[in-house]
């Protein structure tokens, strides 16, 4: 019977913060070593306007293929790593099944490890405010106006889908009683 560290396996790489791409690639040039670190690239507002962004899906952490005996050390060392994920003594094993099911995720949404992502809110979606003044405020997706993409219509009901991330922006509100107008910067 093999030991369960006598052989290739997944493990989680805690790198320095910012710095998961730089750690990634370092561990690539080790002879034995696959390393993978999902991102994903999406629009933020800012003061400039609208820019891509692209931030890792696991901040501070990727995931390493290796022989935990014989490339702890090097891993270990890397530069941009801050170490192997431990708990006391124990180094846990990533299941092979869990890197290949997210694997396959990010590859079949994009060829590299960046996958970009769209606002999915369409007409009639039922959303929540989820900053600035009307934060909490409830309603329904009346028209997505195609000159500015971030402005939305709303009808005031109960929400299902919170409104976050990259719809950050001006959002009109047009209530039933009143109409109110709402900046998230």
């Amino acid at each position: 019977m093999i030991a369960r560290h006598q052989q290739i396996q997944w493990y989680c790489v805690r790198t320095h913060m910012k710095r998961e791409q730089m750690a990634a690639e370092h561990l690539r040039r080790l002879i034995g070593v696959e390393a993978f670190s999902p991102r994903l690239r999406y629009r933020k507002a800012t003061a400039r306007g609208r820019i891509w962004w692209v931030e890792p899906l696991f901040p501070g952490y990727i995931l390493a293929r290796f022989h935990l005996d014989e490339m702890k050390r090097q891993v270990n060392h890397c530069m941009g790593v801050r170490g192997i994920v431990h708990f006391g003594n124990t180094i846990p094993v990533i299941p092979e099944v869990a890197v290949e099911s997210l694997r396959d995720e990010v590859l079949k949404r994009s060829a590299t490890d960046t996958v970009t992502t769209t606002p999915t809110i369409v007409v009639g979606d039922e959303v929540e405010v989820a900053d600035g003044p009307l934060r909490g405020m409830n309603g329904v997706v009346l028209n997505l106006e195609a000159v500015h993409s971030d402005w939305l219509y709303l009808q005031d009901i109960p929400f299902k889908k919170k409104l976050e991330g990259p719809l950050k922006g001006t959002i009109t509100l047009l209530l039933s009683y009143l109409s109110y107008c709402c900046f998230l910067f």
